[in-house]
């Protein structure tokens, strides 16, 4: 515990439980717990794996919402409606478990990785800045800075600390990168269908990465990549806004609005033009935020729910390969064959796109995938997926 208790009221508890109860879906975890810890005391709590341990402190810490009981800190309920979360997780310390810090790197490094992660879609969107604003996005001058950027980071990379692989007796397999053990995971019904779903709408998403740019100027935007970056700050926003969506809605839900957002994306392309539609090309660009975070991210933590810890990164690597490399490699071969399909000459005798069909091949085939996880993946409620490898414990949590 850290933090002085107020002056007043005196107070002989730094924490009180009275009569807390803590279910999950009909698996009931913790069933009238009472407890008292004075300031500066030490208590331990020992018990069977999954027998609520964790879920208890989780509870003091306001990470579990309770369904009876009170927690009073320092003499004053936070299990009260509209009490400052922030105050009371300034004052009580936890370590989490599975706490997923890089090895080679100091605790201070591992705080400050996302806030650095950030500054990449900053990078990411000074760029499309200044990219814009010299107009320049028409010619070869960006990825002539982009050639000599990833020349100048390749150098730069050679500084960074030493960091080898861990060495291996039998010195390098394929399974070193993909264990056997990863692909035991599709024996699970529901992370099957995620991954082909994930593959199979990294297809059309690549029509947006590869001629969002192109055909924004064809059809007469100014400015457009200074206007594409609008993607990356709702990236940012919705990032902010993903945990109260992901309470909320659970896993299933969640990338389901991830895929929707996909959809409306492609159909807003598809009838927006750069007059009095514009609006809707904005429209399309800002629902990026909700098509990356809403699906990408969590997947990743739906990959972390269920691959087991010592193959979390095995899993998300293997997820990453299928997606980004194959489902990205198909949808490059694709779009491009479809863009190429839908050819045709202006009066001038240059050479223009029938863009409305075009953005409607994508957004049909998002549509579709959006069905497919629908009717595929079976809703799991959150007791199933938290207590799935303790399906005979009273608990879920391991301590």
């Amino acid at each position: 515990m850290t933090g002085e208790p107020p002056e007043e009221p005196a107070v002989t508890a730094a924490v009180q439980i009275e009569g807390l109860r803590k279910s999950f879906g009909v698996n009931l975890v913790l069933d009238g717990i009472d407890l008292s810890v004075a300031s500066h005391e030490v208590i331990c709590l020992i018990g069977a794996s999954g027998s609520g341990k964790s879920t208890l402190l989780r509870c003091i810490n306001l990470l579990e919402p309770i369904d009876a009981g009170r927690i009073l800190l320092w003499g004053q309920d936070i299990t009260q409606p509209g009490i400052d979360q922030n105050w009371v997780r300034r004052n009580v310390g936890i370590v989490f478990q599975a706490f997923n810090l890089f090895p080679h790197m100091t605790v201070l490094q591992n705080v400050t990785l996302a806030p650095i992660r950030v500054l990449g879609t900053a990078g990411w969107i000074v760029a499309g800045l200044i990219i814009g604003y010299m107009g320049v996005e028409s010619t070869a001058v960006p990825i002539r800075v982009a050639a000599v950027s990833s020349i100048l980071m390749a150098i730069y990379s050679l500084t960074l600390p030493h960091t080898p692989p861990l060495r291996s007796a039998h010195g390098f397999k394929l399974s070193n990168i993909f264990p056997p053990e990863a692909f035991r995971l599709f024996k699970d019904r529901n992370f099957t269908v995620f991954v082909l779903a994930s593959f199979l709408i990294c297809i059309p998403l690549q029509f947006y990465y590869t001629f969002t740019n192109p055909f924004l100027n064809e059809i007469g935007v100014q400015n457009a990549a200074g206007k594409m970056t609008m993607g990356q700050m709702s990236e940012l926003l919705f990032m902010v806004t993903l945990p109260w969506f992901f309470r909320r809605l659970g896993v299933k839900y969640t990338l389901m609005l991830g895929m929707l957002a996909w959809v409306l994306r492609y159909v807003c392309f598809g009838t927006g033009n750069s007059s009095n539609l514009v609006w809707l090309l904005y429209l399309g660009i800002v629902l990026h935020g909700i098509c990356y975070d809403f699906f990408f991210v969590t997947g990743q933590v739906y990959v972390d729910q269920k691959a087991p810890s010592a193959l979390r990164a095995a899993a998300q690597g293997l997820i990453t390969f299928i997606t980004y490399g194959i489902g990205m490699f198909i949808g490059s071969w694709i779009c491009g064959r479809v863009v190429d399909f839908y050819v045709k000459s202006s009066p001038a005798g240059g050479v223009l796109h029938d863009w409305r069909s075009i953005w409607m091949v994508p957004a049909i085939a998002s549509a579709v995938v959006f069905l497919f996880f629908w009717i595929g993946f079976r809703n799991e409620e959150r007791a199933s997926t938290e207590n799935a490898a303790l399906p005979n414990l009273p608990g879920r949590a391991k301590a």
